[in-house]
C-alpha cells in the first residue's frame, strides 16, 4: 500500500476491527474512572467496577469495561499505549510545547522510534470469574484469575470476563460472529 506509515497503520487497524464491529455497537461503557495520572510512566489505578472486578497496575496502559445487553459477564478492552518514543526517547505523553516536531518529504515524523515488539501485560479479575480471549476463544485467567496477555504497541485485547460456572462466552462469541 502506498502512503505514509501512519496511513498503512490507519488502514490495516480498520481492516482489522471490521470483525468486531457488531460487537462494537453493542457496547454500553461502564464506569471506570481513572485515578492518578491517566497517561506516560506512571502507575494508573483504575477505579473497580462494580462487577466483575478487573485490576491492571501496569504503566503505559488504559482499560474499559463494557456491559453487552443480556449478558451478565463484561466484555473488557486493555489498550497497550505505550507505541514508541519522541525527542530523545520521551513517550508522547511527556512532550512538551517547546519540542520540535520535524516532518520528512515523504511525511513520516523524524525523530520518532516506534516500539516494534508486543509487552506483557498482567492484570487480574476476581477469583470467582474467569477469563476468556474473545479472539481466539482461549481461557486466558489462571484459577486465580491472574491474566498475563501479549499485547502489541498501540494493539489491544478484547476479553470478556464472567463468573466460572457459566458458557456466556461462547454465547457471545457466536451472537457476534467472533
Amino acid at each position: 500500500m502506498s502512503g505514509t506509515s501512519a496511513l498503512n497503520e490507519y488502514s490495516a487497524f480498520a481492516r482489522e476491527i471490521q470483525r468486531y464491529a457488531p460487537l462494537l455497537r453493542a457496547l454500553k461503557k461502564e464506569t471506570t474512572r481513572i485515578i492518578g495520572t491517566p497517561a506516560g510512566h506512571e502507575t494508573v489505578t483504575t477505579e473497580r467496577p462494580t462487577s466483575p472486578v478487573i485490576t491492571v497496575q501496569e504503566t503505559d496502559v488504559v482499560w474499559r469495561s463494557f456491559t453487552v445487553s443480556g449478558y451478565t459477564g463484561k466484555v473488557i478492552i486493555i489498550v497497550n499505549t505505550a507505541v514508541g518514543t519522541w525527542c530523545s526517547g520521551r513517550s508522547p505523553d511527556q512532550l512538551s510545547a517547546a519540542d520540535t516536531f520535524r516532518i520528512d518529504e515523504k511525511g513520516e515524523v523524524i525523530d520518532y522510534t516506534p516500539n516494534t515488539a508486543a509487552r506483557t501485560i498482567r492484570a487480574a479479575a476476581a477469583d470467582s470469574f474467569g477469563c476468556v480471549d474473545l479472539r481466539t476463544g482461549e481461557i486466558v485467567s489462571d484459577s486465580n484469575g491472574a491474566l498475563t496477555l501479549s499485547v502489541e504497541p498501540g494493539g489491544a485485547d478484547l476479553l470478556f470476563i464472567s463468573p466460572r460456572s457459566n458458557d456466556e462466552d461462547k454465547r457471545l462469541r457466536k451472537q457476534f460472529g467472533l
